[in-house]
């Protein structure tokens, strides 16, 4: 009966540094979860500044410009 009893505290000693280790990763998760969220909102800021300097040349329209992939030599007509 003494080696069952064994068993299971070796079995949940053995848990121990998995869930110490499963916490700090959801922990760190959060963070990071916050700091993409800062940086987010600092592009948008960069992005609205951005505009208003071009006089929103620099819009979706434009070549090269936000979501559109730069143009190549090639492509121009």
């Amino acid at each position: 009966m003494i080696w069952l009893f064994a068993a299971i505290g070796l079995a949940l000693a053995g848990l121990v540094p998995i869930v110490l280790l499963a916490v700090r990763v959801l922990v760190a998760a959060g963070e990071l979860a916050g700091e993409l969220e800062r940086a987010g909102d600092r592009l948008a800021r960069a992005r609205r500044r951005l505009g208003a300097a071009t006089g929103g040349r620099a819009g979706p329209n434009v070549p090269g410009g936000v979501n559109q992939p730069p143009v190549a030599a090639y492509d121009r007509a």
